[in-house]
């Protein structure tokens, strides 16, 4: 590895460290050298906090027992809506319009069905989408920007 490389790798691991992720997500998540200024603000403002993947009892059966939980560690509300959240196998939910995470908040995506409150959303899937064994939760902004992604497994 040259030393712009090795440069890099250095920077990457000290973030990786910092916020607690893993260095392959940190190094590929959007928010490295040449990403633009507004996807790196968004990055470091949503964060994706928890992933419950593995829903207790059959997963098919138990959808809400999957769920992902996302933070606003910024200063400054998000507004969400028209906002996506997907996994590999591109399986999509949309952010209602209007929806906002103020600074500090959590709100909890479930898989399957209820009815949706500040902190708590349900992406109304009739079986599991994340997968138990490994899987990809990317955030797209209404741009189409990666703004969050951590995978698992």
């Amino acid at each position: 590895m040259g030393f712009a490389g090795r440069e890099r790798f250095d920077r990457a691991e000290s973030r990786a460290q910092g916020e607690g992720i893993g260095l392959q997500t940190c190094a590929t998540d959007g928010s490295g050298p040449g990403a633009a200024a507004e996807n790196q603000k968004q990055s470091r403002e949503l964060t994706i906090a928890e992933i419950d993947a593995d829903a207790p009892g059959n997963d098919n059966a138990n959808p809400n027992g999957e769920r992902i939980v996302f933070e606003n560690r910024g200063a400054k509300r998000l507004a969400l809506g028209g906002w996506t959240v997907s996994d590999a196998a591109d399986h999509v939910y949309t952010f209602s319009g209007g929806f906002v995470l103020e600074p500090d908040e959590q709100v909890t995506l479930h898989t399957g069905d209820g009815s949706d409150a500040p902190s708590e959303l349900y992406w109304g899937a009739s079986g599991a989408v994340w997968n138990n064994d490994g899987d990809t939760v990317t955030v797209r902004n209404g741009a189409e920007e990666t703004v969050a992604e951590r995978s698992y497994g």
